[in-house]
């Protein structure tokens, strides 16, 4: 006890600590106190045990080092200043959200500077160019399948036509939209297609698991089936080899019907007739071989589901349609007709 009356820890709390090892003394923020601090003195260690106050601890001063990159980075005096109040920031967290705004907005600056390129959007033109060319591809005699595949084929044939300019070509976006539309037509040409085959079975009897009732001649459903793809004013003439296209179609219909025994065939069809058209392709080789294979299954759907008698000829149907409308164009001899005995 002093003479004054004052004890000693409170005169030792009074005095102010002693200096730092290096002579600066650092006036720290408030959130940088250690809890318990209250600057009286009354903290753990090894001083306080002592009955000495224990020193704050000296957060390291960056404003330095701020000022010595702002120098290598050639930056303004407004930036150097916006650097060095960054370095003072007292928490870690706190500087990681600034510095994260300031990164934002140089991203919002260059944005402004470099817009985002315009959605594309595909011309009149194109989309008539793919009406036609797409329904064209559908209703062809040789094609040699209808998933996946025609899309490429159709792709590739209107930049070789130059539907699709160099640089359209390269945007990776517009190609991806020219796909979808591409890709919609065939899905809308393949369902329209199915339904169409199923209806020309006739009706289904649930008791009997067999079609019944009025079916349609393989004429009349190529006619159907050309009729419902070019809808959009494509002209496509009915052609003798996709007759036999269609009634090869609608001869594997059947077969999975048998098949289900339910009326119905698997959502996986068109994957089956593009298996079976490679399954073809590489056992029979040779292209008359292949005619044959359609051949017999116009053969096989005329006397299943006949036409406007059984009796008349290929040929003659042909004529008569030429005659009447000019929609069946000439086709080759020997694809995909049958034989003289049909």
């Amino acid at each position: 006890m002093s003479a004054s009356g004052i004890s000693d820890d409170e005169l030792m709390r009074s005095s102010p600590p002693p200096p730092s090892p290096t002579g600066n003394n650092f006036e720290l923020p408030p959130q940088n106190s250690q809890p318990g601090n209250d600057g009286l003195g009354a903290g753990a260690g090894e001083g306080a045990e002592n009955g000495q106050a224990a020193p704050d601890i000296v957060q390291p001063d960056w404003t330095q080092y701020a000022h010595s990159v702002a120098t290598t980075l050639q930056l303004t005096t407004e930036y150097r200043h916006d650097l060095v109040v960054q370095s003072q920031l007292g928490h870690i967290n706190q500087a990681f959200v600034s510095l994260g705004g300031l990164l934002f907005s140089i991203k919002q600056q260059l944005d402004r500077l470099h817009p985002p390129q315009a959605a594309y959007t595909m011309p009149a033109a194109l989309t008539n160019a793919i009406d036609v060319k797409a329904a064209e591809l559908f209703l062809s005699s040789d094609l040699s399948a209808y998933k996946e595949w025609p899309n490429k084929k159709l792709m590739t044939q209107l930049k070789a036509d130059g539907n699709i300019p160099a640089g359209v070509s390269r945007d990776k976006a517009a190609n991806k939209l020219i796909g979808r539309y591409i890709g919609s037509k065939f899905i809308h040409y393949r369902n329209d297609t199915k339904d169409l085959i199923g209806q020309s079975m006739g009706i289904f009897n649930d008791t009997l698991k067999k079609f019944d009732g009025p079916s349609w001649g393989i004429y009349e459903l190529t006619e159907k089936i050309i009729d419902t793809v070019t809808s959009t004013g494509v002209v496509v003439s009915i052609t003798l080899p996709f007759v036999a296209r269609v009634a090869f179609l609608r001869y594997l219909y059947a077969a999975k019907l048998d098949e289900s025994m339910n009326g119905k065939v698997p959502s996986d069809f068109w994957d089956c007739i593009d298996a079976k058209l490679v399954k073809i392709r590489e056992e029979k080789k040779d292209a008359a071989k292949i005619t044959k294979v359609f051949q017999h299954a116009l053969t096989k759907d005329r006397h299943r589901f006949g036409d406007a008698a059984a009796t008349v000829s290929i040929n003659a149907f042909m004529l008569s349609a030429e005659a009447q409308g000019n929609r069946v164009a000439a086709a080759p001899a020997p694809v995909a007709g049958p034989s003289s005995s049909s």
